[in-house]
């Protein structure tokens, strides 16, 4: 083994035994040494980027990734000085081998410890406040970019798109939009992003470690998923209860739409360790938390929000930057069902229904002659009601699954059933006169008509997104007929 590679293996161990150490420029003649020249035996992982292989230094393991063809500029400026790297021409790069895995398989098998999880959950939260501390904007936290060590500390990988602002730069825009579903702010959708798009999939992913789901729960449907009746709490659970009750509080902080409404890294760990200081009794356990808390709302206050979201839902279909009004859809609903009271509802969101589906019956009065085209016009503005009702049965689902406590969804539940109820009347009555204006155009019941029949069944039931069928009786009673 030639002399270089021996000096440089003796670097790479004191780097490894010494986090203060700075990162050393590597030959690939030693990750080719150390991963057997890249064995496929050695793989354990691979991405749409680069392969990972694991290497021995000695009995030392270490990870070695090799990336594949991107731009060399870019490859040195985003990843210099952060790990260690091979010759740029091969563009390989050598991490401490973390043997837990990743926090996305930790989440869907571990046990529910809770001295773990919280550990997790502030190592996180400590990584995300460093690189913010260094001008680092992450744009890609998720749980398969957060390994784990022997100790189960947490550490963030994946820098890949990743961003360094300088000075007082807080944010930035980008066309190039590239996010993970599930985990991204609702800016980024318009590439927007900034220290708080990361705060944002940093909720996320503390409410998937709590709750191994994700989504926006109460802190005492977190506490009865670990088990814990808040009144029944021994003393010596306090503090777990407490931890359980300020993470899951924390997670929804950060979920919040307005980006400058989330809690910076700092203010997070702040209050983490304030519940580290001391057993806190029930009253504390029960206490205000320094930043806006979501209130969860009688199903009576939601009844503006709807209207809002249906109105929404037209500027959505009516403007051709949907991106932006897509956001705006959003952030109508998500407002007004967190900070303003509302009335009457089954009354809002069924009269701005109904007057959508009240609207597809007026071409019918004045079909032009040419029944294709006319058919055409027709089904297309079906097709686009069609989609905003089911807009709003996807925000009527959100609000559910999400907004609303586990003993008031059932009024949620009836609301979404007579909305869907009015709109398939109301289609039961469209059909007909569809069948009749074709019958004048075309003289009879022909292929056309029972293609529109059949079009127009579909969907109906694409609505619905089940195989049943809603109608009134003789004195304007609804009923649903089964499959």
């Amino acid at each position: 083994m030639d002399c270089q590679v021996v000096t440089t293996k003796r670097e790479l161990e004191c780097i490894l035994f010494d986090e203060s150490a700075e990162a050393k420029v590597l030959s690939l003649s030693l990750l080719k040494c150390i991963t057997d020249n890249f064995s496929d035996n050695l793989e354990i992982g691979r991405g749409g980027f680069a392969v990972v292989y694991k290497g021995l230094l000695g009995n030392v393991p270490v990870a070695v990734k090799k990336l594949s063809k991107i731009d060399e500029e870019k490859f040195s400026g985003e990843y210099d000085g952060k790990p260690v790297m091979a010759d740029i021409c091969e563009r390989l790069l050598c991490f401490e081998y973390l043997p837990n895995g990743s926090l996305d398989e930790y989440i869907k098998d571990a046990p529910l410890v809770w001295r773990k999880h919280y550990q997790i959950i502030k190592g996180v939260c400590e990584g995300l406040r460093y690189l913010h501390e260094k001008q680092i904007v992450h744009s890609d936290l998720k749980p398969a970019n957060i390994l784990l060590d022997n100790d189960m500390v947490a550490k963030i990988t994946d820098f890949g798109i990743s961003r360094c602002f300088d000075g007082k730069q807080t944010h930035a825009i980008t066309k190039n939009v590239i996010f993970s579903p599930g985990y991204a702010a609702p800016e980024v959708f318009n590439g927007k992003f900034s220290f708080k798009s990361d705060i944002y999939s940093l909720g996320v992913i503390i409410i998937e470690i709590l709750t191994a789901d994700k989504g926006y729960p109460v802190a005492e449907d977190v506490l009865e998923h670990w088990g814990h009746k808040e009144e029944e709490s021994q003393k010596e659970h306090q503090l777990e209860v407490e931890q359980i009750r300020v993470c899951t509080e924390v997670g929804r902080s950060c979920l919040q739409y307005d980006p400058v409404k989330r809690p910076s890294a700092q203010c997070i760990i702040d209050i983490l360790e304030q519940t580290e200081s001391k057993v806190p009794s029930i009253e504390t356990g029960k206490r205000r938390l320094p930043f806006r808390r979501h209130t969860t709302m009688n199903p009576i206050t939601v009844a503006k929000a709807l209207k809002a979201v249906t109105q929404a839902i037209c500027l959505f279909y009516d403007s051709e930057e949907r991106s932006y009004q897509y956001e705006q859809l959003y952030s109508y609903g998500y407002d007004l069902v967190l900070n303003k009271k509302g009335e009457e509802l089954y009354l809002a969101v069924v009269e701005t229904m109904s007057s959508e589906v009240q609207s597809l019956c007026r071409p019918l009065d004045a079909a032009p002659a040419d029944s294709v085209s006319f058919l055409q016009e027709l089904l297309a503005k079906w097709n686009q009601h069609v989609q905003a009702v089911t807009r709003t049965r996807d925000i009527l689902m959100y609000m559910e699954r999400t907004l609303i406590p586990r003993s008031r969804k059932k009024p949620i539940k009836e609301l979404g059933l007579c909305v869907w109820r009015d709109h398939m009347a109301r289609s039961e009555k469209i059909r007909p006169r569809v069948i009749e204006s074709v019958n004048r155009q075309r003289g009879g019941e022909g292929e056309l008509v029972a293609g529109v029949n059949k079009m127009l069944t579909e969907l109906g039931a694409e609505v619905m997104d089940v195989p049943c069928l809603f109608f009134r009786d003789g004195a304007g009673e609804l009923h649903v007929a089964g499959p």
